[in-house]
């Protein structure tokens, strides 16, 4: 019963009231003392939709409605009469709470790493599914950004397309972080020996449609390019869908050199010069057939360079994951019987080695 005023004629004086009045934006509260059964439901709902991201003025709302309809409760019982919420949200709170969900997302998808294949199946699945209802959200503001772009005045064209680069770029991380949680779940079904050739050709589909929105970004882009040309190889291609390859490697590694962060710019390049050989054959980008070695070996140089040994790893551990998938998971299975796979294999068990990843 934080909640509960000792008196009307001048109110104040609750615990939660004085929480707030003390800079808590958002306080929970009750009037009254709670039955048993209602604190366990109102905390169980509460703190399971805030732990999903929702608006906590939305939690609030879907937790009274449980207790009002909780079956064989106290009829007696004034619990859902007695919640209260004092809130001061933040102008910024859409913001953050999408920031929050992206987090969640993304540490359910780390934790699905160590894990066997039906928890990884949960986990991954969870987070694609909330990401998606980010991009369902996301693609709702983006037209009506986009409809009111339409009926602005001129004065305000700046600032609508501000917001809608800003609402594009939240639209393709979030698709890229969904084809992610797909390729992760094409890995562990690999390595659980069950059939991953569809989820894998999903993610493909999603990081297509995210670099379709992100141009700029080079991350996006190669995943996509990298994928392409994992089913490529696998089929029949024509000269036509070559010429498309190339091209979208050029693009990539064009988006690559804009990037300020030495780290991501080389583990992009890296994989670039990897399969270069799956893309050009044995022609290359940048000429003729000496150099492939020393750029794939001087990018894996250049990543291990720009990350201090205490800064964040995580540019080298994304980038050597993804090179282990071209020894242990990536095309066929005696890779002599292509060569560009077998050159492609050897230039990444080349770069984890400068990585100090001998174990691949």
């Amino acid at each position: 019963d934080s909640g509960r005023q000792e008196q009307v004629v001048y109110p104040g004086g609750s615990v939660a009231q004085d929480l707030h009045l003390a800079g808590v934006p958002i306080v929970v509260a009750s009037q009254f003392p709670l039955s048993f059964k209602g604190s366990v439901a109102l905390t169980d709902t509460l703190y399971g939709r805030l732990l999903e991201g929702d608006d906590p003025r939305v939690a609030v709302a879907k937790a009274r409605n449980r207790l009002i309809a909780m079956p064989g409760g106290d009829t007696r019982a004034p619990d859902p009469y007695g919640l209260l919420m004092y809130a001061a949200p933040p102008a910024d709170l859409d913001a953050q709470l999408t920031v929050a969900r992206r987090a969640r997302a993304w540490s359910a998808m780390k934790r699905a790493e160590a894990r066997e294949l039906p928890a990884t199946e949960r986990l991954l699945s969870w987070a694609s599914k909330t990401l998606e209802t980010e991009c369902v959200a996301l693609e709702a503001e983006i037209g009506a950004t986009e409809a009111l772009k339409k009926r602005a005045e001129h004065a305000r064209a700046t600032e609508i397309n501000a917001d809608l680069a800003r609402l594009n770029h939240l639209m393709g991380e979030f698709m890229g972080l969904r084809a992610s949680s797909k390729k992760r779940l094409a890995e562990a079904q690999h390595r659980a020996d069950e059939p991953w050739q569809t989820t894998l050709a999903q993610a493909r589909e999603l990081y297509k449609q995210a670099a379709a929105i992100q141009r700029t970004s080079h991350w996006v882009l190669c995943q996509a390019l990298v994928l392409s040309v994992v089913f490529d190889r696998a089929g029949k291609r024509d000269e036509a869908r070559s010429e498309a390859l190339q091209q979208s490697w050029r693009e990539t590694s064009a988006a690559a050199q804009m990037d300020s962060d030495p780290a991501w710019v080389a583990g992009t390049m890296l994989e670039l010069y990897v399969i270069a050989p799956l893309v050009f054959g044995d022609a290359s980008p940048w000429g003729g057939l000496v150099g492939r070695e020393t750029s794939v070996g001087e990018q894996a140089k250049a990543l291990r360079d720009a990350v201090p040994p205490e800064g964040s790893q995580f540019p080298i551990e994304s980038t050597v994951k993804e090179l282990r998938r071209y020894v242990t998971w990536w095309g066929p299975k005696k890779p002599e019987t292509d060569p560009h796979w077998e050159l492609a294999r050897k230039h990444a068990e080349a770069a984890l080695r400068i990585l100090g990843q001998t174990d691949s």
